[in-house]
């Protein structure tokens, strides 16, 4: 039945992805009359694409003409994937497309580091930290020399530098003066002493920017140990005691 106010509605059921023919009918009890057919298809609504979460990082910090490695893994997309990363570093340079990008400032303060993520539905979103920048100062390395506590000639011994350090950086060479005009390079060496004597070994480290420090230990070399008598001369000895002591009970 028809309310009074003309109108009138239903609530049906449908099945997704079909066509449906539409009409209605209306009477009164003695007269009916037929609508004109609609034709309509149902279409299943998509999902609403939720946005990405855009994480940049930070903040980070470092000095002037340094190279910086940004991180935008902790980006995420709830309900996909995450198709491009667009870094803008807020200094006037060029944006990166990358998830690692690296970057490097001319001076130093403090810049606003923007990452733009669009997922694979083409949503974006876009999150800011920053990078802090102060005027370069590279700190020396500080060198630390292990050595043997006892040396002796003609034996080849090592002197390591494996607990040296550099607290900005890393150390990129070691250079060994072992005091009898002998040199080495590396992070241990090797080197005999072929006389006896005190030696001062000197070791510099050099950072990776050129920053150096040197600090050295004094090597004291011993002699080879005296040989005692032996086996034979014993022998010779006992011998000729003998010789003599029958020679004077004949005499």
């Amino acid at each position: 039945m028809v309310p009074k106010d003309g109108v009138a509605s239903c609530h049906f059921n449908l099945e997704f992805d079909t066509t449906f023919l539409w009409y209605t009918v209306v009477t009164d009890g003695k007269l009916e009359n037929r609508s004109n057919i609609w034709i309509f298809t149902t279409k299943q609504i998509p999902p609403l694409n939720k946005k990405p979460v855009a994480d940049p990082g930070g903040p980070y910090t470092s000095m002037m003409d340094k190279e910086i490695p940004f991180d935008g893994s902790e980006s995420s997309d709830p309900d996909g994937s995450i198709d491009f990363y667009r870094w803008n570093f807020g200094d006037g340079s060029s944006e990166i497309l990358d998830i690692y990008p690296k970057h490097s400032y001319s001076e130093s303060g403090t810049y606003v580091v923007t990452l733009t993520v669009v997922d694979n539905d083409g949503r974006s979103s876009t999150e800011t930290t920053s990078a802090i920048i102060s005027e370069s100062f590279n700190v020396a390395p500080v060198p630390v020399l292990n050595a043997p506590s006892s040396i002796n000639v003609n034996e080849l011994i090592t002197f390591g530098a494996s607990d040296s350090y550099d607290t900005d950086g890393t150390i990129a060479n070691y250079t060994w003066n072992f005091g009898d005009d002998g040199v080495g390079y590396g992070v241990s060496a090797g080197h005999t002493y072929s006389t006896a004597d005190t030696y001062t070994v000197m070791l510099t480290v050099t950072d990776d920017d050129g920053a150096k420090d040197t600090t050295y230990t004094i090597a004291t070399v011993n002699a080879p140990p005296e040989e005692s008598p032996g086996f034979e001369i014993i022998l010779v000895i006992i011998a000729l005691a003998f010789i003599l002591s029958h020679k004077k009970r004949r005499e």
